[in-house]
C-alpha cells in the first residue's frame, strides 16, 4: 500500500514538473523575443519618419478645460458604520449621470437640475470600496473612491 502511494505521488510530481517547465519555457521564449534586435535591412529612417505634406496640422487643444465637478458630501471616506445601508449624497454638474459601483451591486442615478444627488446602497460586512463616477453630457468623467467599513461589533 505504501509503495503504490509513493509511486502515485512521484508520478504526479514528475507530471507537475513537466507541465510547469513547459509553461516556463514558453514564457521565456516570448520574453526573449521581445529583446531581440530588429535586423531587417529593408526598414530605413525614411520609412519611419512622417511625410510633412500629408501630415494634418495639429488641432488647438482647449487648455481651459477642467475636470468636471464631483463632491461627496456624505459619508466621509474611511469611516466605520454600524448600519447595513448607507446614504450617499453629493453634488456634481446639473443632470449628470452618477454611477455607484460597490461590492453589493452597481447603481446608476441622475443628478437633479442643481447637480445634487442622493442614493442608498446596501453594504457587505467588512470593508466596502465604493467607486462613484460622474459623467457629464460631453462624456467627460471624474471619480471618487470611498472606503467604508461595515461592522456589527459593539463599540
Amino acid at each position: 500500500m505504501k509503495k503504490e502511494l509513493f509511486t502515485a505521488i512521484a508520478i504526479g510530481a514528475i507530471f507537475g514538473f513537466i507541465i510547469t517547465g513547459s509553461f516556463w519555457a514558453i514564457q521565456e521564449g516570448k520574453i526573449q523575443s521581445l529583446f531581440q534586435k530588429n535586423t531587417d535591412p529593408e526598414i530605413t529612417e525614411n520609412d519611419i519618419a512622417p511625410d510633412p505634406e500629408n501630415t494634418p496640422a495639429p488641432q488647438e487643444e482647449n487648455l481651459s478645460q477642467s475636470k468636471i465637478y464631483l463632491k461627496i458630501e456624505s459619508p466621509q471616506n474611511e469611516i466605520i458604520v454600524s448600519k447595513s445601508t448607507l446614504e450617499i449624497t453629493g453634488q456634481s454638474e446639473p443632470l449628470s449621470i452618477i454611477a455607484i459601483l460597490h461590492k453589493e451591486g452597481d447603481e446608476i442615478i441622475e443628478a437633479d437640475e442643481d447637480g445634487n444627488f442622493e442614493h442608498s446602497i446596501d453594504l457587505a460586512g467588512g470593508l466596502n470600496v465604493i467607486k462613484i463616477t460622474s459623467f457629464n453630457i460631453d462624456g467627460e468623467s471624474t471619480e471618487e473612491v470611498l472606503h467604508i467599513t461595515y461592522s456589527t461589533a459593539k463599540i
